[in-house]
């Protein structure tokens, strides 16, 4: 009796081996790939005529609120939303606050805002400083749509040799999403309006009391 048992075993068992195989595979094909995504590239539709910062302006690194330390997609249900969550298989290539800091720096560029704009390097010594926290970088999602995207920054801008503030605004922007719309494509042209508006608070220099 247990002779044949186990030959019943050894018949099954290449037949259990291979639907098990089978199994994993069909199962593999179930697991989501993590997507990394990167904000389209900034477009300038327009350069000022004359440099409105007289010297050289670095953009310094920026600092985030910690839900937006680390690079996974900030996700919410409303612009205003008071809950936010962090996307599980969506991640940004670099951190909201480096994404920002190189966009800002290409698009005051392009601009033409300063006369010459970098990032701060030790042989560079800068007319004046740019320094900033996000405060928004969100994903605006309901039951699993994209709605729009919102991004929100805190800037001070300061003369160096005198420490005299400038510039001390809170910019936001809301890109409603449109049809066929995409996370790097609304991300992209949230980022540009909020540009125009950084420029525009430059050449204006209105200070603003800090609200938050």
């Amino acid at each position: 009796m247990q002779a044949t048992e186990q030959r019943r075993i050894r018949r099954w068992l290449p037949w259990l081996l291979s639907l098990t195989l089978l199994g994993g595979c069909g199962g593999q094909r179930l697991v989501r790939e993590d997507d990394y995504l990167k904000p389209a590239a900034p477009v300038t539709r327009s350069t000022l005529p004359a440099p409105v910062l007289g010297g050289i302006l670095v953009v310094e690194p920026l600092s985030a609120q910690a839900i937006y330390h680390g690079r996974a997609l900030v996700r919410a249900r409303t612009p205003r939303a008071l809950v936010l969550r962090r996307d599980r298989y969506r991640f940004w290539v670099d951190e909201p606050a480096r994404l920002l800091q190189g966009r800002l720096v290409r698009y005051l560029q392009a601009v033409g805002v300063a006369r010459q704009v970098t990032w701060p390097q030790p042989e560079i010594d800068p007319d004046f400083a740019l320094r900033g926290q996000v405060l928004g970088f969100d994903a605006v999602m309901q039951d699993g749509r994209l709605q729009g995207v919102r991004v929100a920054l805190r800037v001070t801008l300061v003369r160096v040799a005198s420490s005299e503030l400038l510039l001390d605004r809170r910019f936001e922007y809301y890109q409603a999403a449109g049809a066929g719309a995409s996370l790097p494509v609304l991300f992209g042209q949230a980022l540009d309006h909020l540009g125009r508006q950084l420029v525009q608070g430059i050449r204006t220099r209105r200070l603003a009391r800090r609200t938050d």
